[in-house]
């Protein structure tokens, strides 16, 4: 509720009468800041929403898992925001899985800015990539050197709204709709705490 308290603040200081120059500027930064809040989060329902459905009508294809990790590990790695975390990928062949793309590029950048998050400065997010061909599963691990995750928390880590980050970096979705586009291509997801986190996603590969 935080952005729509924000917004009514906003509104309740502006009927009260003419404000000057710089607390207009202000309100109008708040009200700025809450919009864009409240837009990501129903954007989040909604995209949670079709995950859960099955996301149906969403066009599948063959997606190259090793191309999609290799290629958002190095955008995380150039990204400013990230600059004193460390990534590395640790890819082995070219498993590849039926599945909406940008979908799956979803999961892995948010498993990514997870770790990082929690990594912090002088911390590492490692991803590591295998195929497993007698359960013709592929795996993907994210761990980071952060922290880790409390044991009285772990049961909750998928559960809509659940964040340690704080309501300024995390709104308690994200997670939530990992699990649920894993479950919608057939797979699931799971995470693990010791001297860090570990995120292991599991997703059918393609025939």
């Amino acid at each position: 509720k935080n952005p729509v308290a924000a917004v009514r603040a906003t509104a309740e200081a502006l009927e009260r009468g003419a404000v000057d120059a710089e607390r207009a500027a202000r309100l109008a930064r708040v009200l700025g800041d809450s919009s864009a809040k409240l837009d990501r989060l129903v954007t989040q329902f909604l995209e949670l929403a079709r995950a859960d459905a099955g996301m149906p009508n969403e066009e599948r294809s063959r997606v190259a898992l090793a191309d999609l990790v290799r290629g958002i590990t190095a955008r995380m790695q150039e990204d400013p925001r990230y600059g004193d975390v460390t990534f590395v990928a640790d890819v082995d062949g070219d498993p590849s899985v039926i599945g909406v793309a940008h979908r799956l590029d979803a999961v892995v950048r948010e498993l990514l800015e997870n770790g990082a998050s929690f990594a912090g400065a002088g911390g590492r997010v490692e991803v590591t990539l295998r195929a497993e061909p007698k359960t013709r599963m592929a795996w993907l691990r994210v761990h980071d050197t952060g922290p880790g995750i409390a044991e009285a928390d772990l049961p909750q880590v998928f559960a809509r709204f659940f964040t340690t980050r704080g309501a300024r970096r995390g709104t308690g979705l994200g997670l939530a709709l990992v699990h649920s586009v894993c479950r919608a291509h057939g797979g699931d997801v799971s995470v693990s705490s010791s001297e860090g986190a570990t995120f292991t996603v599991q997703l059918p590969l393609a025939g």
